[in-house]
């Protein structure tokens, strides 16, 4: 058989027809194969004798639609097609469709969650306990950061600050699918910032620069979304070139685009919903193919269809913590300075009078003139008098010897009192008022570590660890055989973690 035989005969032969009879297609396409509907099996030569009936009745009918088709497709091509009116003292309207009202658009007007599966109540994860991940939604979205220990702590930003959100995420088949960030606000205000393709192609990442406008405790997730306006624009640069099912080509394009007017005058944007509107109505088949393709390539409709395209099957991350924080606390100047040393004074005898927070305020003066931005004080709390050193760091402290302020902790109390020398709270207070006056902030030392005369010791000996004799240990050099350490191992001062007594009222740095 010649190559154009065998094109005659593909173009002219019809397919076997289906006994809609039958739940099984399979059986009953093949004769002599037992039925497992009928629980029979199927003769042979009826079978053949009834296909051939069924062919024949199928392929005449088939005849006089492609006739009637064929007609009304030549009146309908015959006739001119009047411009749309754009008047502004009513909305008008798109044409009516030929295909029937399946849709509307409604559909596209607002965010459609994907369906969601029942799931029961998941307790929060403790220490030590199996980690519990995140289900997958119908869009999936994973490898989300900036995220620190499955979301237990807060990622980092600053006011005005832009960081970047990544993603990986993915669909099955062809239809295009886009990614967005919600940021929640302390307030529960939602910032929503659209994503782009990211890193190595095919991978599926997908990346967003958010910038969070105040401080506060926010938290954010990833969106994945279908995208039926970017599936429609792909497929219908391809079709409306090729003059494929242009018709319905753009009786889908005009739904879409009267969903995303709906949407954009909900959002009080007129202006765009205008100018979605008035595509819908000219996305007319009758007009050139060039023409199309420039209207659906327009900068105004892709704009307008960037903020205002419906978001299907939208399929959310869990939501992670961020910490805003002001900008100091990304980058400052700091000073620092001792408060009893400022305005200290000497009496005619040699006894040494401690500064105060009151005298310190003519300091903040200087630090600010300077262009300091943070003012830093060492520890201000009481100092512990058990193993004091003395000047230039001797073991014999003599009367009046103040000794280091890290060795926190004495009689007059402890990491929650202020000593006595430097004022009180009130002084504080007012310290610390001054310093905003002058645009300065004060930064305390919280040196997490006690003298052994530390009200703590006694009251909770439990929060500090004990040797075997009974007595708490504190921190040594064994190089030397006196209590002359200068460093505490200490951690936090709380119950089930392990501090350590400082060992010398003495202590020179504080632990970092």
């Amino acid at each position: 058989m010649t190559p154009q035989q065998r094109s005659d005969e593909s173009t002219t032969s019809t397919p076997p027809a289906v006994d809609t009879t039958s739940t099984d297609l399979t059986a009953t396409s093949r004769p002599g194969v037992e039925n497992p509907a009928l629980g029979t099996p199927a003769p042979a030569a009826s079978k053949a004798a009834t296909t051939r009936k069924a062919t024949a009745k199928k392929s005449t009918s088939k005849r006089t639609t492609a006739t009637k088709a064929t007609t009304s497709k030549k009146a309908t091509t015959g006739k001119k097609v009047a411009a749309p009116s754009t008047g502004t003292d009513a909305p008008v309207a798109a044409p009516a469709s030929r295909f029937a009202a399946q849709h509307s658009p409604e559909a596209y007007a607002a965010d459609v969650p994907a369906p969601t599966h029942p799931r029961a109540d998941v307790p929060a994860v403790e220490p030590g306990a199996a980690a519990i991940g995140a289900r997958l939604g119908r869009i999936g979205v994973s490898d989300v950061s900036p995220v620190l220990e499955g979301g237990a702590y807060p990622a980092k930003a600053v006011v005005g600050e832009s960081f970047p959100v990544r993603a990986t995420v993915w669909r099955e088949g062809h239809d295009a699918v886009r990614a967005s960030v919600i940021a929640v606000g302390p307030d529960g205000q939602e910032l929503r910032t659209d994503m782009r393709p990211w890193g190595t192609p095919g991978l599926d990442g997908w990346e967003a620069w958010v910038t969070l406008p105040t401080e506060g405790a926010w938290r954010f997730r990833v969106e994945g979304w279908d995208d039926p306006w970017g599936t429609w624009l792909h497929n219908a640069e391809i079709k409306l070139a090729k003059g494929i099912d242009v018709d319905l080509v753009c009786a889908e394009g005009q739904l879409i685009l009267e969903g995303a007017a709906l949407r954009a005058e909900r959002a009080s944007r007129r202006g765009d919903a205008a100018i979605l509107r008035g595509a819908a109505i000219a996305l007319l088949a009758e007009r050139p193919a060039e023409e199309l393709i420039e209207l659906i390539g327009s900068s105004g409709v892709r704009r307008a269809m960037r903020s205002h395209g419906p978001r299907l099957l939208v399929s959310p991350s869990p939501e992670y913590p961020v910490w805003v924080d002001r900008e100091r606390a990304l980058f400052s100047s700091w000073y620092e300075f001792f408060p009893r040393s400022q305005g200290a004074y000497q009496d005619a005898d040699g006894t040494w009078h401690s500064g105060t927070f009151a005298a310190s305020e003519e300091r903040l003066e200087d630090a600010a003139a300077m262009g300091f931005d943070v003012v830093y004080l060492p520890p201000i709390h009481p100092v512990g008098t058990a193993f004091r050193k003395g000047r230039n760091n001797t073991l014999t402290p003599e009367p009046g010897d103040p000794g280091s302020v890290w060795a926190v902790g004495g009689e007059a109390g402890g990491h929650d009192a202020i000593h006595p020398d430097l004022g009180t709270f009130e002084d504080f207070d007012r310290f610390v008022a001054r310093a905003r006056e002058l645009g300065l902030e004060v930064a305390l030392d919280l040196a997490l570590q006690a003298s052994p005369d530390h009200p703590w010791v006694k009251e909770h000996p439990e929060w500090f660890t004990e040797r075997v004799d009974g007595t708490i240990a504190y921190a040594e050099n064994p190089r030397r055989s006196t209590r002359t350490s200068t460093r505490s191992t200490s951690t936090v001062i709380r119950k089930g973690s392990t501090p350590r007594c400082c060992g010398s009222s003495g202590c020179g740095s504080p632990t970092a």
